[in-house]
């Protein structure tokens, strides 16, 4: 029997490396990219552990590169001829106060978060169309729901994800085609951390730090990327999966209160912390 084809986005470390492995261990065939193919060591030797060499190949891929996003989605057609799971989960993270963040910077976190995101889904959608089926999960994050200090390109690059994957979930339906957003919290991943880049003479750097400290407290009870790695594999054996996955009490938090609470009052908790 063929085994199905998963496609991965930033699999060097984090969400991206332990779906890889779960999804392999799953009987995915998994091609796993990643931009700096000198970062594959810890793949291959969690791969090794988990006894799963032979279900993942390792390809080198910029997503904020077309003409890399398009050579490697016409490979992957052209020796496999099919993609039942798109994971789109490269991402970087830059912080510090926006009044501070230079423009290249803001650019910079939409090319590799939303740009890339939208890149590598224009690419493989001929292919998915064409096969009346497939799966694409977009991994987006807590922070989708609230924003917070610091963190605004971060914020702004998940939100995008975020509309654009429903409005994609809407067009892709009639086609066969599930579109799906994994929401993760705190989890310990590369983009954890990063620390503020407020330098100490910023007029934002006391506030900085005291925000640096609320989130360094939660930062330190961020649980195994793998739990995320799992919802994806248990997401990827659903007929129809639904719209959103909210993953880790700290993001259905933040769900919560973006949800019911208004938002004088989310103001005044969070320049009470």
């Amino acid at each position: 029997m063929t085994k199905p084809i998963a496609f991965i986005t930033g699999t060097s470390s984090g969400i991206g490396l332990a779906a890889s492995i779960e999804l392999a261990k799953a009987g995915y065939h998994v091609i796993a990219t990643m931009r700096d193919l000198q970062k594959k060591g810890h793949l291959l030797q969690q791969a090794k552990e988990a006894n799963v060499l032979e279900n993942i190949e390792i390809h080198s891929l910029d997503v904020t590169k077309p003409e890399e996003v398009n050579a490697v989605a016409k490979w992957v057609w052209e020796k496999h001829g099919r993609l039942d799971l798109l994971v789109n989960n490269a991402g970087i993270a830059i912080t510090g106060a926006a009044e501070e963040i230079p423009l290249i910077d803001w650019k910079k976190q939409l090319e590799t978060n939303f740009f890339g995101v939208v890149s590598v889904t224009q690419a493989f959608l001929p292919m998915l169309r064409q096969q009346k089926r497939g799966l694409i999960v977009n991994i987006s994050s807590g922070a989708a729901f609230l924003g917070s200090s610091y963190t605004a390109p971060y914020t702004a690059s998940k939100y995008a994800v975020e509309g654009f994957s429903e409005s994609l979930r809407f067009e892709l339906s009639p086609f066969g085609i599930h579109v799906v957003l994994v929401e993760p919290g705190f989890y310990q991943t590369n983009i954890l951390q990063k620390k503020s880049r407020v330098s100490p003479s910023s007029p934002y750097a006391i506030d900085a730090q005291r925000v640096q400290s609320f989130v360094d407290r939660f930062a330190n009870h961020a649980k195994d990327p793998q739990i995320v790695a799992r919802k994806i594999v248990a997401i990827a054996k659903k007929k129809s999966p639904r719209m959103r996955y909210i993953c880790g009490g700290d993001a259905r938090w933040l769900y919560f209160i973006k949800r019911f609470v208004p938002f004088r009052l989310i103001e005044w908790f969070f320049h009470k912390i």
